[in-house]
């Protein structure tokens, strides 16, 4: 990515060139399909390994029926060196909730739930006191969605999303037979999206600087923008 590029957007992991949560009231203010179509055309893809569109996932779950629906956060990052969305929750933990917010809002969840490592429980303090800034600004605009923390045991499994779920209801962390996916039963039975911490703060991103401008950081089949992990010795000059 060039220097420009850099500076012509808001790029994921930056301190914040505009508030987040200013970000989400404006949203508030459009239509939900015009949202959610947005996502869709910016080729945004979930960055928790499946890459499933992200657009997508939150249209099907809007149109799923029922009085409660969850959205669910994936901090369970167990790869072995990878450390990107540990460095979102502590750098720009707002871009995180706020596209947590603005997903419960387009697909009509009240309910949403962090789903943290156990290795980074040392964050629960940070993000607790982030948690209560967002619900300040989320009863400016009467946005009914409320987040809690969910502390994993530490299971590498748990990061797929049916055995997070499965952890969560307090069962054996194991993934679920598909179909039934989780945006038609997820979380105790109801209607639940999971998406991975930067996919969160990259729809964030994306109601931020629009989809085209989205569509030009990234590859022909990634668009977008990618934070990445580098673990090992360092070079020697």
């Amino acid at each position: 990515m060039s220097n420009n590029n850099l500076r012509k957007v808001d790029v994921i992991f930056t301190p914040y060139s505009v508030a987040p949560y200013a970000i989400m009231k404006k949203v508030l203010q459009r239509k939900k399909d015009e949202v959610i179509q947005e996502l869709i055309d910016s080729g945004l893809r979930g960055r928790g390994g499946a890459g499933f569109p992200t657009g997508l996932k939150w249209k099907f779950a809007s149109q799923q029926k029922g009085d409660l629906k969850y959205v669910i956060c994936n901090a369970d990052e167990g790869e072995p060196g990878t450390f990107k969305d540990r460095k979102l929750l502590v750098e720009v933990p707002r871009k995180v909730i706020s596209g947590m917010a603005i997903c419960a809002w387009a697909v009509g969840a009240t309910k949403g739930v962090i789903y943290l490592r156990r290795e980074y429980r040392y964050l629960i303090p940070e993000l607790k006191e982030e948690l209560k800034l967002y619900n300040e600004h989320a009863k400016e605009v009467g946005l009914d969605f409320t987040i809690d923390i969910f502390l994993g045991a530490g299971a590498y499994i748990c990061g797929e999303e049916t055995a997070l779920i499965e952890s969560m209801e307090g069962k054996r962390g194991e993934p679920r037979n598909k179909p039934p996916y989780p945006i038609q039963e997820g979380y105790l039975g109801y209607p639940t999206v999971v998406n991975n911490v930067e996919t969160f703060a990259s729809a964030t991103m994306v109601c931020r600087i629009g989809a085209g401008d989205y569509k030009k950081l990234g590859t022909d089949d990634q668009r977008g923008s990618k934070l990445f992990s580098i673990s090992g010795d360092s070079p020697t000059t």
